[in-house]
């Protein structure tokens, strides 16, 4: 685990009750927040999950990146709330990514979220 990594509180009683969650790379969602998003589908609240990319970038792949998406689709099971949809952008390529700003809005506009 990265040392800039520290132990924190997940955050009680939060207000969202349609969640969206954009993870730069497979597993970003978990350790960001991962805490966060079981409390919210523990309460009923709907969670969503794009990931960006397949995190190539830093483990060159496809096989890494199978397991990389595999690990996401399993830690949203246990969690509790549905299998991210996975984007497929180039890994290191996110300022370059064509209408991305647009893809985003498109998204949470069409999921009705009420938190980011």
């Amino acid at each position: 685990m990265e040392p800039f990594f520290i132990p924190t509180q997940c955050a009680q009683g939060l207000p969202g009750r349609t969640v969206a969650v954009l993870a730069p790379h497979p597993d970003d969602e978990v350790f960001g927040c991962g805490g966060s998003l079981a409390l919210l589908a523990q309460t009923g609240a709907t969670v969503h999950v794009a990931v960006l990319t397949d995190g190539q970038k830093w483990t060159p792949g496809t096989e890494q990146a199978t397991f990389r998406r595999q690990e996401s689709e399993c830690a949203a099971r246990v969690l509790g709330y549905p299998a991210p949809e996975f984007w497929g952008l180039e890994d290191g390529a996110l300022l370059d990514a064509p209408d991305l700003a647009n893809r985003i809005q498109a998204w949470l506009e069409a999921i009705g979220a009420d938190t980011l």
